[in-house]
């Protein structure tokens, strides 16, 4: 059985609740349209952060904003207040239920509750198999599978940001409420780059998080004793914990393409949106779909839409080698980069909106060394990742069960 629709978005995770968002504040807002997930109640608790100026979507449904900054290093305590960026938290399901509200007001939206088992291609659209049906739509986005031509691109360094956080509640004052430590280096580097990184909501409560790159997870229990070592140099105030939430982005430098299929756009984390050395993703996401659905308002078809300029992903590039081959760097370069920019550039440059002379003035400060170093071994990478092409081949249907797309964390 085979029920046809104009579009289907196959996850309703962030990157497709942001999708059907802009799509329903846009002329296609009258389409039919399938959001399909296995479970379209509002995600496990989790925190989504960003940051920018005063024209960011969502930021009025923040749960918390700062315009102060802290970074920490075994030598060093920087304090800042941020410039023309804004640090905003949005809580997951507060952004389900604001982008749901829209959803619900609109009747040729149809919610469906099921496992999606595969994605193909059809002469005229795409196909969408889920709980032992068919949905066929002129066009299917999809935020759950790693393509099949991404899945067989080589990974040079499998760098992973992986990372435990607790949501605490102390019994006396343990907090500054308006001041996000964004990094605190201060503690062992265990062969990777290791942070902590605290959302404080209250003067009593805060997201208490330490953060890994490494390309291999560890267990709870490790990132769990990390955690309560922390806040006990914090505090020595009894808490409770109220939640606890853990994690793994990719951080490789193989790209993901947007192209699935010829009828099939990947988005969010699948689609190459989380930018690979910092792991950010939310504002990316909005940048992109809003992209997206411009392409099809003006093309008639969502065609992929670039999200980071070459000169960006060659910094990445860079310094992907050096936390991959040489992780003793890392916290030295931070340091560096704190250490002669104000906390509000940095967070410019990460968020990719500086201009090339300010690039190089940062870059002038750092250790040039390992960057100069990771030069030669990157060349042979760098057409595929600083120019990637968009996959032309279709996705046939899938023969056996076996053949379908290996799943991948919704973004």
């Amino acid at each position: 059985m085979r029920h046809s629709y104009d579009y289907i978005v196959a996850g309703a995770g962030c990157a497709g609740l942001s999708l059907l968002w802009y799509v329903l504040d846009s002329p296609l807002q009258e389409t039919r349209i399938l959001l399909v997930d296995h479970d379209l109640s509002p995600q496990p608790k989790k925190t989504w952060c960003f940051w920018g100026n005063d024209s960011l979507p969502f930021q009025h449904i923040a749960d918390r904003s700062w315009d102060r900054m802290a970074v920490g290093f075994p030598d060093r305590w920087v304090e800042e207040d941020l410039g023309h960026n804004v640090y905003h938290c949005v809580r997951s399901e507060a952004y389900h239920e604001h982008v749901m509200e829209r959803v619900r007001a609109h009747s040729n939206v149809t919610l469906l509750e099921a496992d999606i088992d595969g994605l193909y291609d059809t002469a005229g659209g795409a196909v969408v198999e889920a709980g032992g049906h068919s949905y066929a739509a002129r066009h299917v986005f999809q935020s759950c599978f790693v393509s099949p031509y991404d899945r067989a691109q080589p990974v040079h360094y499998p760098l992973r940001q992986h990372f435990g956080g607790w949501e605490i509640e102390t019994a006396t004052a343990a907090f500054n409420p308006d001041v996000v430590t964004l990094m605190d280096f201060d503690t062992a580097q265990h062969g990777a780059t290791v942070f902590y990184y605290i959302l404080p909501f209250s003067p009593t409560r805060a997201l208490v998080e330490y953060t890994v790159f490494s390309p291999d997870p560890w267990d709870r229990a490790r990132y769990d004793a990390a955690i309560h070592r922390y806040i006990r140099q914090l505090t020595d105030a009894p808490y409770e914990v109220i939640r606890r939430e853990y994690g793994v982005i990719p951080m490789e430098e193989r790209p993901r393409h947007q192209r699935y299929g010829q009828h099939i756009t990947s988005i969010g984390t699948v689609g190459g949106i989380t930018k690979p050395t910092t792991g950010y993703t939310f504002q990316r996401v909005h940048e992109h779909t809003h992209q997206l659905v411009r392409t099809m308002l003006a093309d008639g078809r969502p065609d992929p839409v670039a999200v980071t300029s070459p000169r960006y992903r060659f910094y990445d590039l860079l310094l992907l080698r050096i936390l991959h081959e040489h992780p003793q760097w890392g916290r030295p370069i931070f340091h560096r980069l704190f250490a002669y920019n104000s906390i509000d550039r940095v967070l410019s440059f990460i968020g990719e909106d500086t201009h090339l002379g300010q690039d190089m003035r940062i870059f002038s400060r750092l250790p040039y060394g390992p960057f100069l170093k990771a030069i030669a071994p990157n060349l042979p990478l760098m057409p595929r990742v600083l120019f990637p092409e968009e996959p032309d081949a279709q996705v046939p249907k899938p023969t056996t069960t076996s053949s379908s797309p290996t799943a991948a964390v919704t973004s």
